[in-house]
């Protein structure tokens, strides 16, 4: 189901309707200044969001058998939101890196179970510090530093747009 949902995110990400949900969230009021109707499509997210979850919730309902108040407390949403946090927010990669990290560093470091939340919480506040993408916006401006794009010999980029802003 996981892979089904991550599928649909991507297609909807490279649709009208994903780039209307993109340039809400880098700058609202650009967006209802070209003619976006922002209520419209906040709404629209919300409920794209609910349907998701509530199917998972579904889903776990059947696999655990029983659903209770006190099976999900602070601390599973706290470590939700880190992982969108460490594994970079706006993208569909960097959650999945962040859930990973958050599930395999406590194995790592079983012999340090006590300071968890510390270890996390500072990992939590350089992250937002110094890689505000995440690890996967890490990746990302490292692989730009480490492999620049090919040029040509007049210094335009291979199989891109020109300086002019003409497709090659």
């Amino acid at each position: 189901f996981a892979l089904i949902v991550i599928l649909l995110m991507w297609r909807i990400s490279k649709t009208k309707l994903g780039r209307v949900f993109k340039s809400i969230g880098q700058d609202e009021g650009l967006a209802e200044a070209i003619g976006i109707n922002i209520g419209y499509y906040k709404i629209l997210c919300f409920m794209i969001s609910a349907a998701i979850t509530g199917m998972v919730g579904a889903f776990y309902a059947h696999y655990s058998r029983f659903l209770g108040p006190d099976m999900f407390s602070i601390n599973e949403a706290v470590d939700m939101l880190t992982m969108v946090i460490i594994g970079g927010m706006g993208t569909i990669v960097g959650p999945i890196i962040g859930a990973i990290v958050i599930v395999v560093l406590p194995e790592m470091m079983r012999g340090l179970a006590e300071y968890r939340q510390v270890f996390f919480s500072i990992f939590l506040i350089a992250t937002l510090m110094f890689m505000p993408g995440g690890l996967y916006g890490l990746y990302g401006f490292v692989k730009d530093k480490i492999m620049p794009k090919k040029h040509d010999s007049s210094g335009n980029p291979v199989g891109g747009q020109t300086r002019e802003g003409v497709e090659q």
